[in-house]
């Protein structure tokens, strides 16, 4: 008998943009390498695909990071903007 609570058939995913690379990391391991980052991306998609998901591909948002504005101000921003 399958559990449709835990059954997923779609999937949404969002394409890592090229700003990632001016982004914030816990640990300072170097700049994220781009490339690979979008490899491994189209390698989940891939997976995620093979297991007869439909999955959603969202563009990436360059944007972000967002440069030269705290948190707390872009969240302002946003609430203001609903």
């Amino acid at each position: 008998m399958k559990n449709p609570s835990i059954e997923f058939t779609r999937a949404i995913t969002r394409k890592p943009a090229a700003s990632i690379v001016e982004g914030l990391r816990a640990i300072d391991t170097g700049t994220p390498d781009l490339a690979r980052m979008l490899a491994a991306h189209d390698a989940y998609v891939k997976t995620l695909r093979e297991t007869g998901a439909e999955v959603i591909e969202l563009a990436a948002l360059p944007f972000y990071p967002i440069r030269g504005l705290s948190f707390h101000t872009t969240l302002q921003k946003y609430l203001h903007s609903c």
